[in-house]
C-alpha cells in the first residue's frame, strides 16, 4: 500500500472509532501510523486495543505481538520481548 492509501485509510480508522470504538479498529489504526512511522500514535492505539480486548484472546495476542514489533523497531528490546511472551500466552491453541 502506498503512503497516500495508509493516510485514506487512517480518515477511515478515525470515523469508524468514532461510531463503534472497538480494540480492532485501533489495532488497524496503529499499523497504518506503524506504516507511516508514526510510532507515538502506534503505541497509544495498540495499548488502547489491548485494555478493549480484556476477554478477547486471540486478537488480544495479535494485539501484544503488534505493539512488540514497535518496541523491537525502537530497539527497546526488553519490553519487545515481554510482548512477544504475552502473545505467546494468548495465542496457544
Amino acid at each position: 500500500m502506498e503512503t497516500g492509501q495508509y493516510q485514506l485509510a487512517l480518515i477511515d480508522y478515525y470515523h469508524s472509532i468514532r461510531v463503534d470504538p472497538q480494540a480492532s479498529y485501533y489495532c488497524l489504526r496503529g499499523n497504518c501510523f506503524q506504516k507511516l512511522k508514526e510510532t507515538k500514535s502506534a503505541l497509544d492505539d495498540f495499548n488502547t486495543a489491548i485494555q478493549k480486548a480484556e476477554n478477547d484472546k486471540n486478537p488480544k495476542g495479535a494485539y501484544y505481538l503488534d505493539r512488540g514489533l514497535v518496541f523491537a523497531k525502537l530497539k527497546k528490546y526488553q519490553e519487545a520481548i515481554i510482548d512477544f511472551d504475552e502473545s505467546l500466552i494468548f495465542l496457544k491453541p
